[in-house]
């Protein structure tokens, strides 16, 4: 299945689908899938948790949130370290492992507490994925598809799997069987795919030149005076934490303010998954054709579609479930600016540790502290104020796209 296929250039045949840059595209993407069933698992069946254990708001934006410091430092640490190995696999076999077991734990929970402490863990283990898997697909990865198979790995198979089957299943799970025998189901799929990976994946030996010229060598501190990494990681702290205070509460507002039944609920969550796989697909496609910069700052204002629409739209399901999926293509352009913006500014040498620090200080900051704030400003307000931190978060963050430098190695400005 991953065999590679070269070009011919005496018969003139183009390579055929059954590449290995392909099939690595395939089984990074499924597996990414696999980490956001059991990321999104928890804030999917809040509604079913948050009335056994009696959680407030502030406990639910902890917990959404806490897992997003652990896999933001993990995601760092374990990014720089594979750099200085020369090796992505093992890590990145290793993370897919104890995920998958850390899930589990979840089910076992007693408690605020108890779930608190599995959400940890399994952040430290789910953190790597991201950063070593985008590393091994840009040193992989064709110049012209660089950006497409960023989006189609981290965002279009990713949603079909974690975003747009997962809801439903862990919902209609959690009806029948109670929501613990659901996180045990979104457990089993990483064991599977760890092994896949053990049998198909192999290191590059020769690492792609991805930077623009005049970079050279850098130092990992230096990472933080490169402007586009820097306007990079603060959107992604935007954009991080607008997606997490979504998905921790946008099922509490459509079944306590909407009075949407749970399974309208699932299935409005898991438009935010078509949306997803659609734009995720689209986005970085079309940043490989007009640029990055254009893309990244027209969705970035898109965004204030989703609390507007919440907020503001009818109450008919049909009707939210239409302003998600519009509101929700923001969701596209993450893999161009926590992965192919930071990947095409900085050397090849650096590229875990520039992927892993813009996606793990953004998970840092934004993840970990602004759905706690959203809790906070929730218990006070009412759930409406979690849409306006969203609205806010949206400016920020296209505000901060004007600044970028293009990168696109057809389009991008002069030094």
């Amino acid at each position: 299945m991953l065999k590679q296929v070269q070009h011919d250039e005496v018969g003139g045949r183009r390579p055929t689908l059954l590449t290995y840059e392909n099939g690595l595209l395939l089984l990074l993407g499924v597996t990414f899938g696999v980490v956001f069933i059991d990321r999104n698992a928890l804030t999917t069946l809040m509604p079913f948790i948050q009335k056994e254990f009696g959680l407030s708001n502030t406990q639910v934006g902890l917990l959404a949130a806490c897992l997003s410091i652990t896999w933001g430092l993990s995601g760092y640490a374990i990014g720089a370290i594979s750099d200085r190995a020369g090796r992505r696999k093992p890590f990145l076999i290793a993370a897919v492992l104890l995920f998958s077991l850390t899930a589990m734990v979840s089910g076992f929970a007693q408690g605020f507490l108890s779930l608190l402490v599995a959400r940890l863990a399994m952040g430290l283990a789910e953190g790597p994925v991201f950063p070593l898997s985008q590393s091994l697909l840009a040193t992989t990865s064709s110049e012209h598809r660089r950006g497409l198979n960023a989006g189609l790995m981290q965002a279009t198979i990713t949603s079909l799997i974690g975003l747009i089957a997962a809801p439903v299943l862990l919902v209609t799970v959690a009806d029948s069987h109670g929501w613990r025998a659901a996180f045990y189901v979104a457990s089993v799929p990483g064991l599977l795919m760890a092994l896949l990976m053990a049998r198909f994946i192999r290191e590059p030996k020769v690492a792609r030149p991805l930077a623009a010229e005049g970079h050279g060598g850098m130092p990992q501190m230096a990472l933080l005076r490169v402007r586009n990494v820097m306007l990079c990681l603060g959107i992604a702290i935007c954009e991080v934490s607008w997606m997490v205070i979504a998905w921790a509460f946008l099922p509490l507002y459509f079944t306590q303010i909407r009075h949407f039944a749970p399974e309208t609920m699932g299935y409005l969550i898991g438009a935010l998954g078509v949306s997803s796989a659609i734009f995720g697909l689209a986005l970085p496609a079309l940043s490989d054709r007009i640029g990055r910069k254009p893309v990244v700052v027209f969705f970035s204002a898109v965004a204030l579609i989703i609390p507007l629409g919440v907020a503001f739209g009818p109450p008919d399901p049909l009707m939210a479930g239409i302003l998600l999926l519009i509101g929700w293509s923001a969701s596209g352009i993450f893999p161009i600016f926590m992965a192919t913006i930071p990947a095409e500014s900085v050397p090849a040498s650096s590229l875990g540790a520039a992927i892993g620090l813009v996606g793990g200080l953004a998970e840092v900051l934004g993840g970990f502290f602004g759905p706690p704030a959203a809790g906070l400003l929730a218990d006070r307000f009412g759930l409406d104020a979690p849409l306006v931190l969203m609205g806010v978060l949206a400016v920020i963050s296209t505000i901060l796209a004007l600044g970028l430098i293009e990168t696109h190695p057809r389009r991008r400005a002069a030094p």
